[in-house]
């Protein structure tokens, strides 16, 4: 798994990447939950899989810890979802 800072397209900035292309479920969610509880709230993780079915994982994932789901795009087999770190974030999602 490759994570960097990225950059922003649109009127959104990045402020980190996950990269989990090839990796399959339950990776992706897994390993994005690992980087969202880092984040601060306000920050926006960009989450690149190729999983077909991780980015419904991923917002389903969001709705249980409290965070926005803001993009979420399919371009030539990989889907790149953007998430918003929320500052009401749920300490007891499990």
């Amino acid at each position: 798994m490759k994570a960097s800072p990225g950059s922003g397209q649109g009127n959104e900035s990045i402020d980190r990447l996950l990269d989990v292309r090839g990796h399959d479920c339950p990776v992706p969610a897994l390993q994005t939950r690992q980087y969202l509880d880092r984040m601060q709230p306000g920050q926006v993780l960009e989450v690149q899989v190729t999983d077909p079915l991780a980015p419904v994982d991923l917002q389903v994932l969001c709705d249980r810890l409290g965070h926005d789901l803001i993009k979420s795009q399919e371009r030539c087999g990989v889907w790149s979802v953007r998430i918003r770190v929320s500052s009401g974030r749920r300490a007891d999602a499990g």
